[in-house]
């Protein structure tokens, strides 16, 4: 007889049932499902600090899950990518020229009182840096996360060059902040 046979023969049928739903809560078939993600405004006056909104992934068990990215330039593209869902192309947001205005005019509106100099800075010093840098902090926000990876930023070579987040480009809907919302529909 194995040590897990003999262990199981030990355990009472309490024991037995708690052990399988912590198994099965830990098996990515039985992980609740993402039915939404929400950037949704936060009450200033309860957090503090400039940032103005959560990245939220609702699921199908009515819970809901804040991720918690790296640093302020890897919500921004993440935010920015929701925005798109069928995905973009890196290029069309290195506008050196014109000091990045998508991304700068939604890093003012995300993080208020925030100073866009050093974005600016950070991005014409060496901007696919700053992109690899924001896509890998958020592959990371969502590494561990059981039945969330597909929300992750996907591989562009999958996706004909384009910036995209696999689910959100199959489908999984989007809900932007109103104030978000007409941002975007007034920015593209």
């Amino acid at each position: 007889m194995s040590k897990i046979q003999e262990a199981i023969q030990k355990m009472t049928v309490e024991e037995m049932k708690q052990r399988l739903a912590d198994y099965m809560a830990a098996d990515k078939e039985w992980a609740p499902k993402p039915v939404a993600i929400e950037v949704r405004y936060r009450d200033q006056n309860a957090i503090g600090g400039s940032n103005k909104y959560d990245v939220i992934v609702l699921k199908d068990d009515d819970t809901e899950e804040v991720i918690q990215f790296g640093d302020r330039y890897s919500k921004l593209i993440y935010i920015y990518t929701l925005m798109h869902p069928k995905g973009y192309q890196r290029r069309i947001l290195n506008k050196r020229e014109r000091n990045f205005p998508e991304l700068t005019s939604l890093y003012q509106n995300i993080y208020s009182m925030a100073d866009t100099e050093r974005l600016v800075k950070q991005a014409t010093k060496n901007f696919d840096h700053v992109m690899n840098m924001a896509i890998s902090f958020i592959r990371n926000a969502f590494k561990n996360k059981i039945g969330l990876e597909e929300l992750s930023i996907g591989n562009p070579r999958e996706y004909n060059g384009m910036v995209v987040i696999p689910a959100v480009y199959d489908g999984l809907e989007v809900i932007l902040d109103s104030e978000l919302a007409a941002y975007f529909s007034t920015n593209t």
